[in-house]
């Protein structure tokens, strides 16, 4: 029996197969020789393949699962790692009024006014009929047997110049309103025409704006305090923790900048392969939404296909550093706990800061990101908040440059050699004097001086 193989007899895609696993396992060897201390530099050589080759093998790229070991980690030392603190921190007097009437804005109630003239803020009920060159169209108009539609003076709800038509208007009357209808308009027959509306207005509500009585306090008050001084204190209170997880945010954003840049990461082939795999594959996936073929997108991204290749691994490396960086927080800071007393304080804050709206829920967010993201997210929000008191924290203008030292050095010995001579005590040396100015400068660069799972 012949068990000759015959090379000629191997289907398409076993090629493609060997081709995949000759490309991956070239370029994986190539990266781990060429780690340097700002990370990955590719000089991946493809040439040898073909550009339908490389096509193939992009395309066959299979999702994988993420590997139990990513690599390793070096930072530098925390304490090198230098940010500019925030200088306003504090919380006015101002700053609870504004809140405070601002919570009255958001509460105001409406009572049926029937001898009122329409004005502004006030919120109507109407129903109206609307036509444009004589001809009714069923969106333009309002079936009375709903009830009617509710509309805020001011609001700026409907079609613009609506709504001012109204001012000074009576109620139970209908009246003529004139407004063009905007270009984007839904219904392309009568988007940019003029529309013809008979509004009638069933009722008036006034406007009421609550005062900030004890009824006021008790029903926004924390506490269910009815005192003017608790409950400001406590505006006082919710609006520094705010200000404080902010300023958190921000320093959180800095340290991390500084601590990519400045730390060397060495991954694992496995991880490379599940992140490549996962930029190949959005990509594919990106270019089937928009209903062109893989190879049109790369071509409008500006690459060729060797081009795209690496660029794809370069992507795959950068979205590791992050992960890594944020497991080696983990293990360096792994005694801190996150009870539900933090997470509901993230939450509730993060809030105000991602500007979702006040009645979103915990559970809201985490069905939407997952929860195993949702609590990286507060993790990292408590891991950068201990490396505060670690890394160095200077305040606005106090931190100079290398340049910038050597440039004042150089100023004081000439002032210490020539004009400032004089006054120097005669047993203190120019270089007594040279030398306590260097160290003034230093400390104030080193010498810290006296903010999202």
């Amino acid at each position: 029996m012949n068990h000759k193989i015959n090379y000629k007899t191997f289907s398409f895609k076993k090629n493609i197969f060997f081709i995949f696993l000759f490309l991956i396992l070239f370029i994986f060897t190539s990266c781990e020789s060429n780690i340097s201390g700002t990370g990955y530099e590719i000089k991946d050589n493809i040439d040898d393949l073909s550009d339908s080759e490389i096509y193939q093998v992009l395309k066959n790229v299979k999702l994988t699962t993420e590997p139990m070991h990513l690599g390793t980690v070096q930072i530098p030392n925390l304490s090198d790692i230098k940010v500019e603190k925030t200088s306003n921190t504090e919380i006015y007097s101002g700053d609870v009024e504004t809140y405070i009437e601002k919570l009255r804005d958001k509460n105001v109630e409406y009572y049926y006014d029937y001898k009122k003239f329409v004005s502004f803020g006030d919120m109507l009920n109407i129903d109206f009929v609307g036509s444009v060159d004589n001809i009714e169209y069923p969106e333009l108009c309002t079936n009375p047997e709903n009830g009617g539609v509710m509309l805020v003076i001011g609001s700026n709800s409907f079609i613009k110049g609506f709504e001012n038509q109204l001012i000074a208007k009576r109620t139970r009357r209908t009246y003529p309103v004139v407004v063009t209808l905007p270009d984007d308009y839904p219904n392309p027959l009568i988007a940019g025409k003029v529309a013809t509306f008979r509004v009638t207005i069933n009722r008036i509500y006034s406007a009421r704006t609550p005062d900030t009585d004890e009824n006021f306090y008790y029903k926004f008050s924390p506490s269910r305090s009815t005192y003017s001084a608790v409950f400001r204190q406590e505006i006082s209170e919710i609006l520094t923790n705010e200000r404080n997880f902010i300023i958190n945010m921000e320093y959180q954003i800095k340290i991390k900048d500084e601590l990519l840049k400045n730390s060397i990461y060495i991954p694992t082939n496995d991880a490379i392969a599940w992140q490549l795999s996962n930029v190949i594959t959005n990509d594919i996936e990106t270019a089937s939404k928009y209903k062109i073929t893989f190879e049109e997108l790369i071509q409008n991204a500006g690459y060729n296909v060797k081009e795209y290749y690496k660029a794809a691994l370069n992507k795959a490396i950068n979205n590791l550093k992050p992960i890594m960086l944020s497991n080696k927080l983990k293990d360096i800071y792994s005694d801190i706990k996150i009870t539900n007393e933090n997470r509901e304080f993230w939450f509730e804050n993060f809030k105000k800061f991602a500007g979702l709206h006040e009645n979103s829920t915990y559970d809201q967010l985490v069905k939407l990101y997952g929860k195993e993201k949702i609590e990286d997210e507060i993790y990292d929000y408590y891991i950068y908040q201990k490396l505060q008191s670690v890394v160095t924290m200077y305040e606005p203008g106090f931190d100079l440059s290398s340049e910038e030292e050597e440039e004042i050095e150089s100023l004081e010995e000439q002032n210490v050699t020539t004009s400032q001579a004089d006054n120097i005590i005669a047993d203190d040396s120019v270089d007594n004097v040279v030398n306590e100015n260097a160290n003034v400068n230093e400390n104030v660069n080193t010498a810290p001086l006296a903010h999202e799972s």
